[in-house]
C-alpha cells in the first residue's frame, strides 16, 4: 500500500521540461511531415554530454518502467485495491509505464548513438529509426500517456474526496460499470487531445504568416 501511495505522489512532480519537449517533437514536428517522414535528424556529432545525458535518462526511465510496471501488475493482487480507486491507479501506472518506456528505448538511444558516420559501424541498423517521422510518433504517443497521467490525478482526487466526505454514497458513485466509463474516457479524451494539437498546429502553417 506505501508503494502505491509512493507512486502516487511521485506522478504529481512530473517535469515541466519534458512535458514542453513533448510538445515540441510530437506537436511541431508533426507538421513537418509534409515533408517525407524518412528524414533523418540533423546531422550532428553526439558530444559527451549527449552520451551521459542519455545514460541518465535511460537508467532513471527503465527504472520507472520496472516500478510503474511491477504496480500496474501487483494491484490486482491486493483486495484493499480492487475497486474503482485501485483500477485507476492501474491506468496511471500502465501510462507512466508507457512513457517512460518509449524515453528509455527510443528517445535515450537516439541520442547517445551517432545519427551519421560515413562508415558503417556498430550502430548503424539504429540510423533508419532517427527520422524525425518516428519522433513526432512516439513523442505524440508519450504526450498521450502524459495526459492519461494527469486526468487520472484529476479523478483520482475526486475519488478520494468522495470515499472522505461522503462515505455513504461512495460506493453508489463509483460503481464497476462508471469506473469502466471513466476510464474509456480519459483514454478517449487524451488521444483526442493530441490529435486536435497537431491539427490546430497543421492549419496554421498551411495558413501561413
Amino acid at each position: 500500500m506505501q508503494l502505491v501511495q509512493k507512486h502516487h505522489n511521485y506522478n504529481g512532480g512530473e517535469s515541466s521540461q519534458a512535458v514542453n519537449a513533448i510538445r515540441y517533437i510530437g506537436v511541431s514536428l508533426s507538421v513537418r511531415e509534409r515533408r517525407p517522414s524518412n528524414i533523418l535528424m540533423e546531422n550532428v556529432e553526439v558530444q559527451q554530454m549527449d552520451r551521459i545525458a542519455a545514460i541518465v535518462i535511460f537508467l532513471t526511465s527503465f527504472v520507472g518502467f520496472v516500478c510503474n510496471t511491477f504496480i500496474a501488475c501487483y494491484i490486482k493482487r491486493l483486495s484493499l485495491l480492487r475497486n474503482s480507486f485501485g483500477r485507476l491507479l492501474q491506468l496511471q501506472a500502465a501510462g507512466d509505464a508507457v512513457f517512460v518506456l518509449v524515453w528509455a528505448f527510443y528517445f535515450a538511444p537516439v541520442l547517445f548513438f551517432p545519427k551519421s558516420s560515413k562508415h558503417d559501424t556498430l550502430f548503424s541498423d539504429i540510423k533508419p529509426l532517427q527520422s524525425l517521422g518516428i519522433a513526432a510518433r512516439l513523442a505524440q504517443l508519450c504526450l498521450v500517456c502524459y495526459d492519461i497521467s494527469i486526468y487520472t490525478h484529476l479523478v483520482i482526487s475526486l475519488n478520494r474526496f468522495i470515499s472522505l466526505y461522503f462515505p455513504t454514497s461512495y460506493q453508489t458513485i463509483f460503481t464497476e460499470r462508471f469506473t469502466t466509463i471513466i476510464v474509456c474516457a480519459i483514454v478517449l479524451v487524451s488521444f483526442a487531445f493530441s490529435w486536435f494539437l497537431v491539427i490546430v498546429e497543421l492549419q496554421s502553417n498551411y495558413q501561413g504568416p
